[in-house]
């Protein structure tokens, strides 16, 4: 799993999925606590497509999950997708996770992360 760093004392952290190559996709994200449990979806606003994933100072050591489905309303052989996850804070966005691969009749892509507030 990978790690990402925030600023504890920075403002409330959020994320945005980016889903490429016109194609047709729905997200959702989930923190979960420190041990892996009590998976929570992240409250998406509907306009800014941004995930509220909260302050920065609680989220020391939680996990980050998401998943990401996406397919082709003019699917063509050889097509393919593309994915990124920024997370952002104070105005800064930082590359979480990006992804890309043969599109097929659609795909699912899951992933998460550590993050560590310092």
């Amino acid at each position: 799993m990978d790690n990402v760093t925030v600023k504890r004392a920075g403002g409330p952290v959020t994320a945005v999925v980016v889903v490429g190559s016109a194609l047709v996709g729905n997200h959702r994200m989930f923190l979960w606590n420190a041990d892996a449990s009590n998976p929570q979806p992240v409250p998406k606003d509907p306009e800014s497509e941004e995930y509220n994933i909260g302050p920065a100072a609680g989220l020391d050591q939680r996990i980050l999950s998401w998943e990401v489905r996406m397919a082709s309303p003019n699917a063509a052989a050889g097509q393919v997708y593309w994915v990124t996850v920024f997370l952002q804070q104070d105005g800064a966005a930082q590359t979480i996770f990006q992804k890309t691969g043969a599109l097929g009749d659609g795909v699912q892509v899951n992933s998460s992360t550590r993050i560590s507030a310092t």
